[in-house]
């Protein structure tokens, strides 16, 4: 079978600008601003959007929200977390393993047995 190799897939996430600052920044804006009964919601920063919420007109509503994306980074932020502290925790009184002692290596006797030869005898002869 022919050896082939495949160039590393690369995948490229875009950025969502801010709604407010015009502004990407390292990570995006990650979210969701709804104002009143809109469901089409504005990508923002955290800070802009609850810059946004305390500008907000009197009984207007507003509503800040994660995105769905963001939630699923805490996700796994949160289980790598919990994995670490259950191996930390099962390791946390662990001790090494102390190595035997190394014996003496003595050299081993092999002994080979040579079946006895074979006679070989004439096949009877068939009557026909």
């Amino acid at each position: 079978m022919k050896n082939t190799t495949t160039a590393p897939t690369t995948t490229v996430s875009t950025l969502h600008i801010c709604a407010v600052c015009k502004q990407t920044g390292s990570v995006g804006a990650k979210w969701n601003f709804f104002i009143g009964d809109s469901q089409t919601p504005q990508k923002v920063h955290k800070p802009c959007g609850e810059m946004l919420q305390k500008s907000a007109p009197e009984g207007v509503r507003t509503a800040l929200i994660p995105s769905p994306g963001l939630r699923d980074e805490w996700r796994k932020e949160r289980l790598a977390r919990q994995a670490k502290n259950l191996w930390d925790t099962a390791f946390a009184d662990a001790k090494p393993i102390k190595a035997a002692p190394a014996k003496e290596s003595k050299p081993v006797l092999k002994t080979v047995t040579i079946p006895p030869p074979m006679t070989v005898l004439p096949a009877p002869a068939i009557a026909a």
